[in-house]
Parts: C-alpha cells; structure tokens; sequence
C-alpha cells in the first residue's frame, strides 16, 4: 500500500480524486478524510421533519372535473 496526499472540496459526499492520481480511479482504497475547521452536524430527523412540514403546508388546487385516466394517458404517452 502507498499513500497521496491532495487537497479537494466534497461534493455531496462525493470526494474527486484529481487526474495526475488516475492511476489510482480503479483502485480499492483506504479513505482518511481531515477537515479544516468545524463540520456542520446535521439532524436527519430534523431534516426529513422540514421537509414533510414543508410538503404538509403545500396546498395544490385542481380542476373540480378532472379526468385522472386521460390525464394517465397523457403522461404514459409522454414516456414512449
């Protein structure tokens, strides 16, 4: 095993290796990741609660005749 060292910013949770390491892009890896300064600690919970409030409070108004199986087939012909 050998070691590079480089400097990147992640990328929701993504970590690019830069191109003069190619060689290694195929490569099973050991992953030691250090951070400048303080990491922001998310609440999943609080998160997903946000998000499904947020979704909860969307008030969406339709047509009082609406026709849900040609509205079917129009999105299913959309997908051929």
């Amino acid at each position: 095993m050998y070691a590079v060292e480089f400097e990147t910013t992640t990328e929701n949770g993504i970590v690019n290796i830069p191109k003069e390491y190619s060689r290694i892009y195929q490569s099973k890896a050991k992953v030691l990741v250090l951070v400048d300064g303080a990491v922001k600690k998310v609440d999943a919970k609080e998160d997903y609660s946000a998000f499904f409030d947020d979704l909860r409070n969307r008030h969406i108004n339709v047509q009082s005749e609406l026709d849900i199986d040609k509205l079917m087939n129009e999105m299913n012909d959309g997908l051929s």
